[in-house]
């Protein structure tokens, strides 16, 4: 009879542990409609605006202190910075291993959204043009984020597809990287809409990043210099499309969101609680914000910039 019973107890269990998947969110499941769409682009951007990745103060700005027109204060609490500063910067900073890990979660959510935008459909020309600049900001964001990444660690695996992030893969060398962030580039142009929208790249914005690359392949280690002519030619169709201007009076250009000079910025609101603190990072201590925040003092100009 006790065996009887535990018999039956044990096959009750067995059934109670059958699991049903269908509930369970999978990439080839999540992309069905052009919410989803939406929804994952925006999670895609949100990754990088929010601290510690863009959202707080030496993410982008730590690896540039090497240059000559950038430095930082002797002492106070701005080791990181200083370790730069004197080109001995290495994997131990903080700062470092958010612009790596953030950079990558980005281009691990671009990848997702290019290898199953074509599930979701589209009908009629509006919900293609809304599917296809949904396709827009991950080329954008992927290019975006290899680009930093390529300008300071060198060397990158090139991820595209659906690989596991835990899957590891060899640096490419620097010149397969770039033509990845071109090629992603010249597809964004084609995918993007050419209307401005606030907190959205447009096809300006990929001619624009577009352009700053032919200019960075034009020094170390490549030395292209005929691609100065690309830039020019990139920057031409900014400049002849008439969207943008330099009108802005200097004074205005900090405190004006999205002013006409303003091509593609991330955007920030203190009521939705995501914050960007790194204009404060270069006040002076000795100074305070609009909003009477003392400044950090992190980061200015070196002397001979500033007389230059």
């Amino acid at each position: 009879l006790i065996l009887a019973v535990f018999s039956g107890v044990l096959s009750g269990c067995n059934k109670q542990l059958v699991e049903d998947p269908r509930a369970r969110l999978t990439p080839a499941s999540f992309y069905k409609t052009q919410s989803d769409l939406n929804a994952a682009v925006a999670g895609m951007w949100a990754g990088l605006v929010r601290g510690p990745v863009w959202g707080f103060t030496n993410f982008r700005a730590c690896s540039y202190f090497g240059s000559d027109d950038l430095t930082t204060n002797a002492g106070s609490n701005k080791g990181e910075l200083r370790e730069f500063d004197r080109l001995s910067g290495s994997s131990t900073i903080s700062a470092i291993n958010d612009q790596w890990n953030g950079s990558w979660a980005c281009i691990y959510q671009a990848n997702g959204i290019l290898t199953n935008f074509d599930q979701v459909p589209a009908l009629t020309p509006t919900s293609l043009a809304a599917k296809n600049e949904s396709a827009g900001n991950a080329y954008f964001a992927r290019a975006l984020c290899y680009n930093y990444l390529l300008r300071t660690f060198g060397e990158l695996p090139i991820v595209k597809g659906d690989i596991a992030p835990e899957v590891s893969l060899p640096r490419e060398a620097v010149d397969q990287v770039y033509a990845l962030i071109i090629a992603d580039l010249q597809q964004a142009k084609t995918l993007l809409p050419a209307a401005k929208a606030q907190g959205k790249p447009n096809k300006s914005a990929a001619s624009a990043l577009l352009a700053d690359v032919y200019l960075q392949m034009t020094g170390w280690p490549l030395n292209k210099t005929e691609n100065f002519a690309l830039a020019a030619a990139e920057a031409k169709l900014i400049m002849d499309g008439g969207l943008y201007n330099l009108s802005t009076p200097y004074a205005q250009v900090f405190t004006t969101n999205n002013c006409p000079e303003s091509i593609f910025a991330m955007q920030y609101s203190v009521v939705g609680g995501v914050n960007n603190r790194q204009t404060i990072t270069t006040i002076p201590e000795e100074e305070r914000s609009r909003a009477n925040q003392v400044g950090f003092g992190d980061m200015f100009p070196e002397i001979n910039f500033f007389l230059a």
